[in-house]
């Protein structure tokens, strides 16, 4: 027979459902727009909550007005009625028709742009592999950790936020990818600890077996210097791998 919950329990226990109503990456993402309507209301001498109309449509036009994108705007307009809910507040503005016109006025005005992605190929992965052979400041170690995680992702069909750490000098052992979660036997199986495929965000085992110059195989992961309980992907510095240090030279 259950025990049932004390109040001050299922209070607690409600807290922590609604904090894991929204992903990770998107509660961080959420912070930030909500950090810029507390600086912009800070400074207005503006109440920050309840978020009523004539606040939420001056901080729409504060970030169009900063030159930020369209779809930014909305994403930081969601951060901030997130933050509305969560404090317990139940209006929701977003439906209000004024602050739908703003919204509509900035999208005409501004336009919405879409940065287009290509779609990663086997002859875009031989350029890549070109480019990191003639990148004279990079040392062999980080050519491999950058090759390494090239090939990991296009094998495995992997997102970026599945291998790499949130940041250089530290990482979540229960999402990062760690050097003890790459088994190299005949093929190479990897353990991704979290998965944005599933509601749950449980991964799933992975088995690579490629043959050839750019599979995974060629990118001595086994090689790259580390301990079980470490980030699997790292520079010379021994920093983490991180989604933006990917795009970086160092």
């Amino acid at each position: 027979m259950s025990i049932p919950l004390a109040t001050q329990q299922l209070t607690e226990l409600a807290t922590a459902y609604i904090h894991n109503s929204v992903a990770g990456n998107t509660r961080r993402t959420y912070q930030v727009g909500q950090k810029c309507y507390m600086d912009f209301c800070s400074s207005h001498g503006l109440a920050t909550l309840p978020v009523t109309i004539r606040t939420a449509i001056l901080i729409v036009m504060n970030l169009a007005n900063r030159g930020l994108a369209y779809r930014t705007i909305k994403v930081y307009l969601a951060g901030v009625m997130h933050h509305h809910v969560e404090r317990g507040y139940a209006d929701d503005v977003t439906t209000h028709a004024l602050l739908q016109r703003t919204l509509q006025g900035i999208r005409r005005s501004i336009g919405e742009v879409r940065r287009p992605r290509l779609p990663i190929t086997i002859d875009l992965l031989r350029r890549l592999k070109e480019c990191l052979r003639q990148r004279a400041d990079m040392c062999s170690n980080d050519k491999l950790m950058v090759w390494a995680s090239f090939t990991l992702a296009f094998y495995g069909f992997l997102r970026v936020s599945e291998f790499t750490a949130r940041s250089p000098t530290e990482f979540d052992v229960n999402a990062t990818l760690l050097a003890r979660d790459i088994v190299l036997t005949d093929v190479i199986e990897i353990r991704i600890k979290s998965s944005r495929l599933t509601r749950t965000r449980v991964g799933t085992p992975s088995v690579l077996l490629r043959p050839g110059p750019l599979c995974v195989r060629s990118a001595p992961i086994g090689n790259i210097p580390g301990t079980a309980d470490t980030c699997a992907l790292k520079n010379r510095r021994s920093n983490s791998r991180t989604a933006h240090g990917l795009r970086d030279k160092d």
